[in-house]
C-alpha cells in the first residue's frame, strides 16, 4: 500500500483563470505589423501624390499614387475584417515591386528618386513575407532590381527625365528625407510590436507560475490512499509497512487529511438495540 497524490478535483478552480487572448488572427504579432505596413504605404503614397502635385508632375505620377493608395487601403481592410493577411503578403509585394518598376522609367531611372523607395520596400519585404518564401521573395526582389540597372545602362533613352532640374532636385530632397522617416517607422513599428508581444508573453509566464504554484498547494492537500491494505478480517485493523497493526480509524486518519466521526447504522441499531 502505498500513499499518493490524486488528480486536483473540478471542483476547486484556479484562483485567477487566463484571460490572455491567444496569438490568432488579428492579435497575431505577424498580423499586427502587416497591418500597419499597409497604413504606412497608404501614407506614403498621399504624400508622394501631393509631392507630384505640388511639383507640377505629370498626372501619370498621381495615378501611381493613388494606386498605391488603394491597394494598401484594400489590404488592410481585407486583413483587419476578413483575416486575410497571409493570403494578401507577396501580392502586396509583388505590385509594389511592379509599380516602383513602371516609375523608375518614369523618373529618370537609378539618377532618380525611385532606389529610395525601393530600399523602403526590401526591409518591407523582410518584415512581412512568409519565413517559407522569406529569402526567395528578397532574392526576386533584387533580381528585379539588378535587371532594372542593367536594362537603364544598355540604353538610358528607356528612361523620362524630369521636367526641370530644379524639380528633380525637389523631388531627391524630398524623397530622401520621406525614405528616411519610413525607414525609421518601420524600426520603430517592429520594435514596438516585439516589447508589446515581449510583455504579453512574460505576464502570461508570470501567471502559469502563480497557477502552478497554486496547483501543486492543492495537490499537497489532497491525497488518497492506494494498493492493497492488509486488514484484519474480525476486529478489522490495519497492518502497515512496519507490520504494527492499528486501527482503521488510526491508519486513514494519519495518512490523509480524512477524520471520523463515529454513529450507528441502521442495522447495527436494530441488531443491538432492538429485540
Amino acid at each position: 500500500m502505498r500513499l499518493e497524490n490524486h488528480d486536483i478535483v473540478n471542483n476547486q478552480p484556479f484562483s485567477e483563470p487566463f484571460n490572455e487572448p491567444e496569438d490568432e488572427g488579428g492579435d497575431a504579432l505577424d498580423v499586427r505589423i502587416f497591418n500597419w505596413i499597409c497604413l504606412i504605404a497608404v501614407g506614403a503614397g498621399f504624400a508622394a501624390g501631393i509631392l507630384n502635385i505640388v511639383v507640377s508632375n505629370p498626372a501619370i505620377e498621381v495615378f501611381y499614387c493613388t494606386a498605391a493608395i488603394l491597394v494598401g487601403g484594400f489590404s488592410w481592410y481585407f486583413s483587419t475584417q476578413h483575416g486575410q493577411s497571409r493570403k494578401l503578403r507577396i501580392p502586396l509585394v509583388v505590385f509594389f515591386l511592379i509599380l516602383l518598376c513602371v516609375v523608375w522609367f518614369t523618373n529618370k531611372g537609378y539618377d532618380g528618386s525611385t532606389p529610395y523607395y525601393i530600399f523602403i520596400l526590401c526591409n518591407a519585404a523582410i518584415i512581412i513575407s512568409p519565413p517559407i518564401y522569406r529569402w526567395h521573395l528578397f532574392a526576386f526582389v533584387l533580381s528585379s532590381i539588378l535587371a532594372l540597372f542593367i536594362v537603364t545602362h544598355n540604353d538610358p533613352t528607356l528612361v523620362r527625365d524630369y521636367i526641370s532640374s530644379d524639380v528633380r532636385f525637389l523631388d531627391m530632397v524630398l524623397s530622401f528625407f520621406a525614405c528616411i522617416i519610413l525607414c525609421a517607422m518601420l524600426v520603430w513599428l517592429v520594435m514596438r510590436e516585439y516589447e508589446k508581444e515581449k510583455e504579453k508573453n512574460e505576464r502570461l509566464v508570470q501567471r502559469s507560475l502563480k497557477d502552478k504554484v497554486h496547483l501543486e498547494q492543492l495537490l499537497s492537500e489532497i491525497s488518497v490512499l492506494k494498493g492493497i491494505l492488509p486488514i484484519c478480517s474480525y476486529c478489522k485493523k490495519i497492518r502497515d509497512e512496519d507490520n504494527q497493526w492499528q486501527s482503521m480509524e488510526y491508519y486513514i486518519s494519519s495518512r490523509s487529511e480524512a477524520k471520523f466521526s463515529h454513529g450507528i447504522c441502521p442495522d447495527c441499531g436494530k441488531e443491538h438495540y432492538n429485540d
